[in-house]
């Protein structure tokens, strides 16, 4: 299971390739189909990498479990000065509701929450036209280029006990 939440593939073989090779074992247990398009000019750094992967998991995993799809359409990009990931399948939709909210189910509130943490975003909408749903999610290149050990930006690698010891007797 935690090789499943970062796969070693990311960092041998890319985001590209670790994505074909999960939409390849989706389209295996779902019978549907799916395209892959690679337009990133460079690979994303360590977090870019692992949060657009994840999201990518997520909204596969929502697309078998509610979808009914056929087909999926997978697109990575380089967008401004980030990295973007375009989900779109041709199942159910999302009827009348157009957008789903993020506390409204706990999948989509995990994918927002892990693009907002990389200091992107996330958006889950109905195809136009219908039918079908559509998962974007965009995430900076820049927060990678001030990574420190490990690829972990600052904030995140220095904690609590990492902090220096205000008391006068240590």
């Amino acid at each position: 299971m935690i090789f499943e939440l970062r796969p070693a593939m990311l960092d041998t073989t890319g985001l590209a390739a670790t994505i074909q090779e999960h939409l390849d074992q989706w389209a295996r247990q779902t019978g549907s189909t799916y395209t892959l398009a690679n337009r990133l000019r460079a690979e994303p750094g360590p977090l870019a990498r692992t949060t657009l992967y994840r999201i990518a998991a997520e909204a596969l995993t929502n697309v078998r479990q509610h979808a009914r799809a056929r087909h999926v359409s997978v697109d990575l990009a380089h967008e401004e000065s980030g990295y973007q990931l375009r989900i779109a399948d041709d199942g159910v939709g999302l009827g009348r509701l157009g957008e789903i909210a993020p506390s409204a189910h706990f999948g989509i509130s995990m994918m927002t929450e892990r693009a907002a943490m990389a200091g992107g975003w996330c958006r889950v909408e109905s195809n136009e036209p219908p039918p079908g749903t559509t998962v974007l999610a965009w995430t900076p290149a820049a927060v990678d280029h001030h990574a420190t050990r490990n690829g972990r930006p600052a904030d995140i690698e220095r904690g609590a006990r990492d902090a220096p010891d205000s008391r006068p007797d240590r």
